[in-house]
């Protein structure tokens, strides 16, 4: 279940540009994305965007640090090396920021009990004319799924609908859920 965020972002990407990425190869490419690009555009590091108090993994191995070691740094490579380049590790916001750097692709996140989505935008390094957008729902602390448009079509203000409703029922059935429980 660690691996939905990469999956629906697969998804989402074939169905935008038609490039086929398995969830695993996209892990590693977005990955491979923030070693290579460790600073943000307002100049912070990376890492910032990792919620390293509430991860128990991070906890227990930076107990084990020199207080002399590059922190940001080092968080990056454990990161990238040991952490997420684990399949099953659930996504984050640090790999929806490498999926929006990567591809030039904005990310919106749709959550049953909110009016807006969550919403990361790319950067407009890649000249993009008309921005694409990459559409997930998310059943908090539990699962992403690909949205698509009711009408199929690749355009904004069509509604989002379909798989994610679907989705949800499969999901909720799969782990005795009554709809409204999930906090």
């Amino acid at each position: 279940m660690g691996d939905c965020l990469f999956e629906a972002l697969s998804d989402q990407l074939k169905r935008l540009t038609s490039a086929q990425v398995s969830a695993n190869n996209l892990r590693q490419l977005l990955l491979e994305c923030i070693q290579v690009h460790p600073i943000l555009p307002n100049g912070e590091h990376v890492m910032t965007l990792f919620d390293s108090e509430d991860n128990k993994d991070w906890q227990q191995f930076a107990a084990t640090l020199e207080p002399t070691e590059d922190l940001p740094n080092r968080q990056l490579s454990w990161y990238t090396d040991e952490y997420m380049a684990k399949p099953g590790v659930w996504g984050d916001n640090l790999m929806l920021y490498a999926f929006t750097k990567l591809y030039g692709i904005d990310v919106a996140i749709y959550s049953a009990g909110t009016d807006e989505p969550y919403t990361m935008a790319a950067e407009d390094e890649h000249g993009n004319q008309q921005r694409m957008t990459a559409k997930l729902g998310f059943i908090p602390h539990l699962h992403f799924v690909s949205v698509i448009n009711k009408t199929g079509k690749k355009s904004e203000g069509d509604g989002v609908d379909t798989v994610f409703e679907q989705d949800y029922a499969k999901t909720w059935a799969l782990h005795k859920i009554t709809p409204g429980t999930v906090e």
